[in-house]
């Protein structure tokens, strides 16, 4: 994910950006871009999330998830 920012910082700065958690805000701040973070903890992060894009606080929507090769 870090490597991706780092990658697109030039289009993502030109944008208001939030994040998840940490881990996304930890990821934004390396590649030294400007963001906004919900609270942790899903119980506090997914109703936050719903409800900016609810609002029209936030039109985009990029979701990181770890994909694993083991076979189901």
């Amino acid at each position: 994910m870090l490597e991706w920012a780092r990658y697109n910082r030039g289009t993502l700065s030109q944008h208001e950006l939030h994040a998840t958690g940490t881990t996304g805000g930890k990821t934004l701040e390396r590649a030294r871009l400007t963001v906004h973070r919900f609270l942790s903890g899903s119980s506090r992060r997914r109703p936050a999330v719903g409800a900016a894009i609810a609002e029209g606080r936030i039109d985009f929507v990029i979701f990181f998830w770890i994909h694993s090769s083991a076979p189901a």
